[in-house]
């Protein structure tokens, strides 16, 4: 038991006055003559021993009496699991509402962020107008980064809704820290209301102030399962009309049941195409595909659907792609280079073939080809090398095909500017190609059935490429000496392929072999920069647009489709590409525009994050063992039903009050005494 007021315990020198009163008893006797005493000894014997017993009883409950009054004026409590709180201190609350896309989930009670926000109601009443109160959600809004009172709180109580933010526990906790530093009080208290998904709660990371007493306060779920699309993907860059679209869709069951018949329905611009029927084991995912025939050129939006019945924020994926009218090829040709890269791209619509004689290039229009061919040139100049230099740094594609002349030294620069391996020497051996593996990434949908004793092409003479290079290679072609003969080198988000032979016959028969065309082909199209099928909402920290600047101060404007909501991100622009930093100004799926003043430049599409998907809570019991398990002492549990909450704060804050009790102990040992010296004969 402790004291709120433990100075008023000095009043207990006030038991002095009845001991002096008992022990220097003044009263006055009267002397009563009898004739004969000799009857009245029994009865005097037993007369002073019921007085001396009335007295000490007396006595008793007179001190009683007082020491209650004083015990009741120094206003006792037993102390609850809070023991910091003391009288008339101000206190600093907050009081943490999860509003991610879970809370969204229903129980017998109803939803679970209606219930989170009568705790939070019940919470704020446990204290008085002088407290100061914060509500803060997953959002961080400006507006809740401040402390109120409690009538003021609860107005911002009504007002949250479920919002597709969702941070780590270790997060919230060390942004409330922050907030409490600046509050010149002596107690503060932290409420997480919350379902404790397994992926909200991040333990190990959790750092934060030992003199802040954290409670949690769970909301369980009634059913925690849910069926999702997790995510979307094509394994093929090369999209163009005529072309089928190859989509990968993730479907996870995070149920005890497995789903038979499942329909997927994906609809592109407006019109719905043929579903695709799958079954999903319980606690488990399956990899379904859909193809999509591309029937006509521009921007493409799309969704993939399915229906559930619990959380239902990722039962939809957007996705967005467009597709290109024609691939602009970038030709610098020597002398004496080969017809053959014309004759290959020359006379499909889809390409666009811009040849230039060596000596002749434009370096301004460098920065605008995703793909540039050095075919046969004899030297290569060191202002193009650094041209080179900068397109592969900006994401670009560079072929390398040497001459039959080729001058070393000026392709060694090139080489070491680039990163690559370099030409060593020329093998005139006759060497074949070694056979090609069909199941590789590079040729994936080339062969529809690879022979068993493939032609292959015969080399007659080849550079020999050197195996050291700054960059990542994966060799495409080797011969059957184990000695590279196509390469791709990867160098940051660019990549440069480098042939060890000339496109001459006298070097060998790969340029008029069938192997040549799949080749180049797939080299053109993996120089593709295409844009992902969708980004997402508070994951992708940046956007990148290739193709697109502003001159001066003109600033790209984002817009949403369906809600027209316009916002102005900080942007840069570097060399040919446009970086965006939305940070948390986007907050809803779906089409986005990129806007020259009224105009859309650039689209693409944003979907939910995934990390509220998974169902899985930790249960009190399993958050109590955490707790323990962690020895994060200033946590606790407040694990109780929404209208005790209010009672069971303030027996945890200040304990169990009893002034109360010993003002009713007071008036019963006065009634005591009273009766005592009233009935009770001495």
């Amino acid at each position: 038991m402790q004291f709120v007021y433990p100075y008023f315990l000095w009043g207990l020198l006030a038991l002095v006055v009845p001991v002096i009163i008992h022990l220097f008893n003044f009263r006055k006797f009267k002397k009563v003559h009898f004739s004969n005493v000799k009857f009245l000894k029994a009865v005097q014997q037993e007369t002073q021993s019921r007085n001396k017993l009335k007295q000490w009883l007396i006595l008793a409950a007179r001190m009683l009496a007082i020491t209650c009054l004083v015990f009741a004026f120094a206003q006792p409590y037993l102390p609850g699991k809070n023991k910091t709180i003391t009288s008339n201190t101000q206190k600093s609350v907050t009081v943490f509402i999860d509003n991610s896309f879970s809370m969204d989930a229903q129980q017998k009670q109803g939803r679970l962020i209606d219930l989170a926000r009568t705790y939070a109601d019940e919470i704020i009443t446990a204290y008085t107008d002088a407290d100061r109160i914060q509500v803060l959600t997953h959002d961080f809004e400006s507006r809740h980064q401040v402390f109120y009172s409690p009538a003021e709180a609860r107005q911002l109580i009504n007002q949250i809704n479920i919002s597709p933010s969702s941070r780590p526990l270790s997060e919230v906790l060390m942004r409330i820290s922050d907030l409490h530093k600046n509050q010149q009080v002596t107690s503060s208290r932290i409420y997480i209301i919350s379902d404790f998904q397994q992926s909200f709660t991040d333990w190990q990371q959790i750092q934060m102030d030992s003199t802040l007493p954290v409670q949690f306060v769970p909301i369980s779920p009634g059913i925690q399962s849910n069926l999702y699309i997790d995510s979307c993907w094509t394994d093929r860059p090369e999209l163009q009309k005529g072309g089928t679209l190859k989509l990968k869709v993730r479907v996870r069951n995070e149920s005890d049941q497995n789903i038979e018949n499942l329909t997927l329905r994906l609809k592109v611009n407006g019109q719905q195409k043929s579903p695709v029927n799958l079954s999903v084991d319980a606690h488990a995912s399956v990899d379904a595909e859909i193809n999509y025939t591309i029937q006509e050129t521009g921007f493409h939006f799309g969704e993939i659907s399915l229906d559930d019945d619990q959380i239902t924020f990722d039962d939809l994926i957007y996705i967005g792609f467009d597709v290109k009218e024609s691939l602009p090829i970038y030709n610098i040709e020597g002398l004496k280079a080969g017809p053959y890269i014309q004759r290959l791209f020359g006379n499909d619509s889809y390409f666009k073939l811009e040849t230039v004689k060596e000596g002749q290039v434009d370096f301004s229009k460098l920065s605008l080809q995703p793909i540039i061919f050095l075919n046969g040139l004899e030297k290569i100049s060191s202002g193009l090398v650094q041209e080179l230099k900068k397109q592969i740094e900006a994401g670009g594609t560079v072929v390398i095909i040497p001459s039959s002349n080729a001058d070393q030294t000026t392709y060694y620069d090139l080489f070491n500017a680039l990163g690559t391996g370099v030409f060593q020497q020329i093998d005139t051996a006759d060497v074949r190609i070694e056979r090609i593996d069909s199941k590789d990434a590079f040729y994936a949908d080339v062969f529809e059935q690879f022979p068993q004793n493939m032609d292959l092409p015969i080399i007659k003479k080849h550079w020999i490429i050197s195996s050291q290079s700054s960059a990542y290679s994966v060799p495409i072609i080797t011969t059957k000496n184990g000695r590279k003969f196509y390469v791709r080198y990867q160098r940051g988000k660019g990549q440069v392929y480098l042939l060890a032979s000339a496109l001459d016959d006298a070097w060998g028969n790969f340029p008029r072999h069938a192997l040549f065309v799949p080749t180049f082909i797939k080299t053109v199209f993996s120089a593709i920069q295409c844009s992902p099928l969708y980004y997402t909402l508070g994951l992708d920290a940046q956007i990148a647009v290739h193709g697109i600047k502003l001159p001066g101060d003109k600033v790209f404007v984002l817009k949403h489709e369906s809600t027209g909501t316009e916002i102005i991100p900080r942007q840069r622009t570097i060399e040919n590409t446009t970086w965006f930093y939305p940070g948390n100004l986007l907050t809803t799926d779906g089409l986005y525009s990129v806007l020259s003043g009224s105009e859309p430049v650039y689209r693409f599409v944003m979907n939910y994050n995934r990390r509220e998907s998974n169902p899985s809570v930790y249960t009190a019991e399993q958050l109590n063992q955490q707790i323990k398990t962690l020895k994060l002492h200033h946590f606790s549990l407040l694990n109780t039903d929404a209208k005790e909450v209010r009672q069971a704060i303030i027996a945890s804050d200040s304990g169990i009050k009893l002034w109360k009790l010993f003002i009713i102990l007071t008036l019963v040992f006065l009634g005591i005494e009273i009766l005592l010296i009233r009935f009770l004969k001495g």
